[in-house]
């Protein structure tokens, strides 16, 4: 008995700690950095914090979510747009999101963008290496 409640509460903590997506505020963007649109992502360094910007190529009336976790070196940011059930029709022209990461320590961080699938699976879009002051 002792060893299947040590076995639950492994597993609880463990789901726990990879859970820990934090809500991201994310904006429309109205002017974009020179390259932002051509590129489709920028990261911008400030003292212990990240700007990032994104421009898909799909825009939609809905305006999307995002979270974001940090570990280690590594900042995973997932943006949540339309459900499969209701795609965005695709635009001439991109619109730019933009987010901001705070208390971030000193270092070189991996930036992956992450959006849903049509079966609702997390796949990396974009990514990059940024060093933080």
């Amino acid at each position: 008995m002792k060893l299947a409640f040590l076995f639950v509460a492994c597993l609880v903590s463990t789901a726990a700690a990879q859970d820990d997506w934090r809500p991201l505020r994310i904006e429309r963007v109205e002017s974009l950095p020179d390259g932002a649109i051509t590129t489709e992502f920028a990261l911008t360094p400030s003292p212990g914090a990240l700007e990032i910007v994104v421009a898909p190529e799909r825009s939609c009336q809905s305006k999307p979510t995002a979270t974001y976790h940090v570990r280690g070196a590594v900042v995973m940011i997932r943006i949540d747009g339309p459900t499969p059930e209701r795609p965005c029709t695709p635009t001439h022209a991109p619109v730019a999101l933009s987010a901001r990461v705070a208390g971030l320590k000193p270092k070189r961080y991996q930036v992956v963008v992450q959006v849903a699938d049509a079966k609702g699976h997390w796949r990396p879009w974009k990514a990059g290496v940024v060093a933080v002051p």
